[in-house]
């Protein structure tokens, strides 16, 4: 069975850096971490990361505060799961969309990997891992979501820990996503 382990925007402009830094993605990093060692380790899986790079001009500015600008070093994989990068970063895939299947490769590697599952970890829960995840659905993709590798942030009337359970609630009565509680419950 083959596993693709997709890492969404586990980048320093959600980390450690700029506008949009969660300290709460600090605590799912060594989950992250652990469940792409598990992958590495058993070798019929693969890692991909997808990462925010935005033009100044994005769009997505008028939504959000000005992040993840290309050739920043808020575009860069968070130092722990570095390790995880080939070289010359080739699971390493830009991404400006909610939906990382819009606007890069991202689709034309899954079509090469032919995965048997998609693991999906990163934030934030209810925008990219949502929208990314939908899409995934509906390309008939079998997904799952480990509930310690999955995060989003506070804000007023944004209350992370609740935005994270409904989030994984509709992903999993909706769009029939296997939520596990923990990336060790995941048969890897």
């Amino acid at each position: 069975m083959l596993t693709l382990v997709l890492s969404i925007d586990t980048v320093r402009g959600f980390c450690d850096k700029g506008n949009m830094q969660n300290p709460r993605m600090k605590n799912i990093i060594p989950n992250i971490e652990d469940l792409m060692e598990r992958v590495q380790k058993k070798r019929d899986g693969e890692i991909i990361f997808v990462c925010d790079n935005h033009q100044e001009d994005d769009p997505e500015f008028k939504r959000f505060p000005k992040h993840c600008i290309a050739g920043t070093e808020e575009v860069e994989v968070v130092p722990q799961l570095r390790r995880f990068l080939m070289a010359p970063n080739n699971n390493y895939v830009p991404k400006t969309k909610f939906n990382a299947l819009l606007g890069n490769r991202l689709k034309e590697s899954l079509a090469r990997i032919k995965p048997d599952r998609i693991i999906i970890v990163g934030v934030c829960t209810d925008i990219c891992i949502l929208y990314t995840v939908a899409a995934l659905r509906e390309l008939e993709y079998e997904v799952i979501v480990p509930k310690d590798c999955v995060e989003t942030f506070d804000a007023p009337d944004h209350n992370a820990e609740d935005v994270n359970n409904a989030m994984l609630k509709h992903m999993a009565d909706i769009l029939g996503v296997e939520i596990v509680p923990t990336q060790a419950g995941i048969g890897i």
